[in-house]
């Protein structure tokens, strides 16, 4: 009888260590392995911030299709702006699949996915060919208001110092119109940077004496002196 009881003790030692296994490495498509085939999306949020800031572009993300179809672990591959990878890792996890297969049986798949944030911005877009850039017959524009960038305590306290490049248009009415980060420092200070930016006004440049959108440069410098 003392035997069977420890026996039976063994066992469900057994089962718990089983029940605690860690689930299986998920496969890649190919080689006998069928890719998941995407039966339901749901799109991302745009975070206030970033879309006061207008930030956009797109996010490389690698997620793991369980053989119920849910999106399992997810991971960013590619990131954009902390706000940005975090919707679009919450949107990625609603997402539904058909599960793929390895031996006509539902298996653990790992996939990518590129998520998009675009805005509507006034005015052309960068690089565009309605944008002039500078040049002969181009009249630069001048700025005649400035908006300093402000520091995050994150930043501050991590000593965080150095300088952003910002890319914009400047419409022919001297706003500020498409935005972008061309010399990254810290995605906190990026994304003050183009809130300045964005706050910035200037005289319009000019070709043949009209205002037109003209691209530019602007580096915004963040010091703890």
């Amino acid at each position: 009888m003392k035997s069977a009881v420890i026996a039976l003790s063994c066992l469900c030692g057994a089962a718990v260590a089983a029940a605690q296994t860690d689930p299986p490495q998920p496969l890649k498509p190919g080689n006998g392995v069928s890719a998941p085939v995407l039966l339901s999306e749901v799109k991302p949020s745009y975070p206030p911030g970033a879309l006061t800031a207008g930030l956009s572009g797109a996010i490389m993300l690698e997620a793991v299709v369980e053989p119920d179809g849910t999106v399992g672990d997810v991971r960013v591959l590619k990131p954009l702006e902390p706000s940005l990878d975090g919707a679009a890792i919450a949107a990625l996890k609603r997402w539904r699949f058909k599960p793929g297969t390895r031996d006509g049986k539902p298996a653990r798949v790992a996939v990518e996915v590129e998520m998009t944030f675009t805005l509507r911005t006034d005015g052309p877009a960068l690089d565009s060919s309605e944008v002039f850039k500078p040049g002969p017959g181009i009249k630069m524009p001048a700025a005649i208001k400035e908006v300093k960038p402000s520091y995050t305590d994150a930043a501050r306290a991590a000593g965080v110092q150095g300088a952003v490049t910002v890319e914009c248009v400047v419409l022919p009415d001297g706003r500020v119109g498409d935005t972008r980060v061309t010399r990254k420092l810290d995605p906190e200070l990026d994304l003050q940077a183009i809130r300045a930016m964005r706050q910035w006004r200037f005289t319009p440049g000019e070709r043949n004496g009209q205002p037109v959108p003209v691209q530019v440069f602007v580096e915004m410098t963040f010091s703890l002196k």
